[in-house]
């Protein structure tokens, strides 16, 4: 009689082993299937094991029947079955069966260690990806609320299309492997929906961002670009102006000339109604006074607006481009095909949104490598 036995984890090779030993006369009776799950072992790791073990002269195999070889036949293994099938004890079997080099399954798997690390780092990205994720659904969703209830009421909901997003991988996995093939596909099918939303929204506000981003610093290129334009006209009319009296020494000098004008001052109204010969005589020192003080007006206008110019620049954000991201990878792809490939910045901008919506709804998937790998087998021969 046979004995069942589950075990609370996977077994090693030597556990496996010794389990057969200590099974009734040493002899076991089950199918690869049954094997596998009482070792916690997958069946075609099962088949590898006892393939070798029989080569290696270890155990006898009669279809369903295996038992060992020393208590079968005679036989005495050259080792104590215990010894063989550790990691350490495979280079020694495969040195007894002249088999030289790597097994298919040997140096390709994690250690214990390495196996559950990157688990818990694929796990907490998935975590975090989550997160930002149900951040951004649910205020996205909140943007399209008339008031604060259908406001919070979109956000729970774009909350809730993330968290089913997320598990729906991994519960969708675990109804499949317990063949609940229905269930499986059914929770696949919701997962999909929820990914289409996430998507949706994730995309909408990646391009509402990146859009307004970009509007910003075309706006701030555009203001220093104009700044630009205005400082050179306004140095340009500043270097034509010749007047270098300040303007409070030509109201000065206005009133001292005003004295000499005499009556033609009150006949011209203030040298302002000029007709007749002797009044322009007599008003044109008043006139060219006047004349120089609005040139020196000006130029201390122009002054105080050129200082003002300077420090605007000299303030604003020094922005060569609105975005140079697109333009480097049009330049480069351009330059790598030899311009066999031509891409618009429109394109390249495309596929940063999409590459921005898609990413936070792989947190599910990523979240079922993690469990996947945590509990993945990590002895391989």
């Amino acid at each position: 009689m046979t004995t069942k036995f589950h075990p609370l984890r996977k077994f090693s090779d030597d556990q496996a082993l010794t389990w057969i030993r200590s099974q009734p006369e040493a002899r076991i009776s089950l199918s690869q299937a049954q094997l596998a799950q009482c070792w916690g072992w997958s069946r075609q790791t099962v088949s590898k094991r006892l393939r070798l073990w029989e080569m290696a002269q270890l155990i006898n195999r009669d279809r369903l029947l295996i038992s060992i070889a020393d208590q079968a036949t005679g036989v005495k293994a050259t080792r104590p079955a215990a010894a063989f099938g550790t990691s350490s004890a495979i280079p020694a079997v495969r040195e007894r069966l002249g088999v030289t080099g790597t097994s298919s399954g040997e140096g390709n798997h994690f250690s214990p260690a390495t196996s559950r690390t990157v688990a818990v780092v694929l796990a907490t990205v998935a975590a975090a990806l989550a997160s930002l994720g149900t951040i951004l659904n649910a205020r996205y969703a909140a943007t399209f609320g008339r008031s604060a209830d259908s406001a919070a009421i979109l956000a729970g909901l774009g909350m809730i299309t993330d968290l089913l997003a997320t598990t729906s991988p991994t519960a969708a996995t675990q109804l499949w492997a317990a063949k609940h093939r229905m269930s499986a596909l059914a929770l696949w099918a919701i997962w999909l929906g929820a990914t289409c939303m996430m998507l949706l929204a994730s995309s909408g506000f990646a391009a509402r961002e990146l859009g307004d981003a970009l509007a910003d610093r075309a706006r701030i290129i555009d203001q220093g670009h104009g700044y630009s334009d205005r400082l050179h006209r306004l140095r340009a009319e500043r270097e034509d102006i010749d007047e270098r009296r300040s303007a409070v020494s030509l109201d000065v000098e206005l009133q001292r000339v005003r004295g000499t004008v005499g009556a033609a001052w009150s006949r011209s109204k203030g040298c302002t109604d000029i007709k007749r010969p002797e009044a322009i005589q007599a008003c044109d020192s008043i006139l060219r006074l006047r004349q120089a003080r609005g040139e020196a007006a000006r130029r201390d206008a122009i002054d105080v607006e050129i200082s003002d110019l300077e420090q605007k620049l000299a303030d604003a954000p020094a922005i060569g481009s609105a975005d140079p991201g697109p333009e480097f990878a049009v330049d480069a792809i351009d330059w790598i095909t030899a311009s066999r490939v031509r891409l618009s910045q429109q394109d390249v901008l495309r596929v940063r949104i999409v590459g921005f919506a898609v990413l936070p709804s792989m947190n599910g998937l990523i979240l079922g490598f993690a469990l996947t790998l945590w509990r993945a087998p990590v002895s391989h021969l």
